[in-house]
C-alpha cells in the first residue's frame, strides 16, 4: 500500500511539478524574465510559486496525453508502442503498481520526465521562438519593405 501511496504521490504531485518547473525555465526568455526574477517570486509566495507551477504541469500533462489519444487514433496501430495506451482495457494501473518492483517505476518515471516531457516542452518553448525569430528573419530579407 505504501508503494501505490508513494507513486501517487510522484505522478500527481511531483511530475506536474517538475514539468511547469520546466516549462517556466524554458519560456523565460519569452516573457523576458531570469532566474532570479523567479527566484524572488518563490522567496514572496512560495506556495503560491509551487501551487501556479503543479497547475501549469497538471494542465501540460492533460494536453499531452490528450495528444497523444488523438495520434493514437490517427497513426497506424504499433506506431507508438512505446508509450502505454490508457485505452486498453487491459490496462490496470493500480494492479501494475502494486506487481512491478519499485525501481521499474522509478526508472520509468524518470525516462518519461526527462525523455518524453522535458524535450517536447523545450523544443516547444524554447526552440519554437528561436525559429519564429529565424524565420520572421529570413521572410523580411526577402521581401522589400513597403510590399506585401
Amino acid at each position: 500500500m505504501s508503494q501505490v501511496s508513494l507513486l501517487v504521490v510522484m505522478e500527481i504531485g511531483l511530475f506536474p511539478l517538475i514539468c511547469g518547473w520546466w516549462l517556466d525555465v524554458c519560456s523565460l526568455e519569452m516573457f523576458d524574465a531570469t532566474l532570479k526574477d523567479r527566484e524572488q517570486s518563490f522567496d514572496s509566495a512560495p506556495g503560491t510559486t509551487m501551487f501556479l507551477h503543479w497547475l501549469v504541469g497538471m494542465v501540460y500533462v492533460f494536453y499531452f496525453a490528450s495528444f497523444i489519444l488523438l495520434l493514437r487514433e490517427v497513426l497506424r496501430p504499433g506506431v507508438l508502442w512505446f508509450l502505454r495506451n490508457l485505452n486498453d482495457p487491459d490496462f490496470n494501473p493500480v494492479q501494475e503498481m502494486i506487481h512491478l518492483p519499485i525501481y521499474r517505476h522509478l526508472r520509468r518515471f524518470i525516462l518519461s520526465v526527462i525523455e518524453v516531457y522535458s524535450t517536447t516542452a523545450n523544443l516547444a518553448k524554447y526552440e519554437s521562438p528561436k525559429l519564429q525569430v529565424r524565420q520572421g528573419k529570413r521572410w523580411s530579407e526577402k521581401q522589400p519593405r513597403g510590399q506585401p
